[in-house]
């Protein structure tokens, strides 16, 4: 039943909660093949396995669209986002080449969503290679595989894909991303992110959270916002333990 309505309100968590408060009826014969609509896997918010992270917030996603492995979602206490600023120079290339180098030797998961930065480039050409990813997608399932022609039935082994929604025409919701991505980490790391809304937001929001926010110092002169968030009480990255 969550499925068909998340797939019938394309994950609209008030539309969906006010079909089961008022039960609206449900063709019978659609409810009994309402599986082969689509070619990804599914949790609810009812399965053992949906992660308690997400389970304790604000309006959690009563469905969760997945490709990739599951089990990742087991191990919270390592659990890392990633933000940089787009156009980076070598020195922030290298730095995020360690972080990631460290992240595997100390069997980090990385949590992404797919903003179109470095970091998407590096993990998605090196899916099941090197490091474990979740990626937060904005948007939907279905339409992010199209559209980086990824193949459903591939057994990701160190790769999870996770959605709110399934197929929506390309539609983005950024606060619902933000929010899995936030629930789904225990820390976050800023990384030469510049001085904009953007970053502040999602500084904000992770905050909010109760997350570990992890900053790395920048030069004096720098654009990046990076040392602002440093002085508002955020740790300095010196290693993961």
């Amino acid at each position: 039943m969550l499925l068909y309505f998340s797939l019938k309100y394309n994950g609209d968590w008030d539309k969906i909660f006010d079909a089961l408060e008022q039960k609206e009826k449900i063709d019978i014969n659609e409810l009994r093949n309402i599986q082969d609509k689509i070619r990804c896997k599914f949790i609810t918010l009812l399965n053992p396995i949906y992660p308690t992270e997400l389970k304790n917030t604000f309006k959690p996603p009563f469905v969760l669209y997945y490709v990739g492995n599951i089990q990742l979602l087991s191990n919270f206490n390592k659990t890392l986002s990633i933000y940089s600023n787009d156009k980076l120079d070598k020195k922030n290339i290298n730095s995020i080449n360690c972080i990631l180098n460290e992240s595997k030797e100390n069997d980090y998961t990385i949590i992404l969503s797919n903003d179109d930065n470095y970091i998407k480039k590096v993990t998605i050409e090196n899916l099941d290679v090197n490091n474990k990813y979740i990626y937060a997608i904005n948007g939907s399932i279905y339409n992010y595989f199209v559209d980086n022609d990824l193949d459903f039935e591939d057994n990701f082994s160190k790769t999870l894909f996770l959605s709110y929604t399934y197929k929506n025409d390309h539609e983005s919701n950024d606060a619902k991303t933000n929010h899995l991505q936030a629930s789904l980490s225990k820390f976050v790391l800023f990384l030469d992110c510049i001085n904009t809304q953007k970053y502040i937001n999602l500084f904000n929001h992770f905050i909010n959270e109760g997350k570990e926010v992890l900053s790395i110092p920048e030069i004096e002169l720098s654009s990046a916002i990076t040392n602002t968030f440093i002085d508002m009480g955020t740790k300095i990255l010196k290693n993961f333990k």
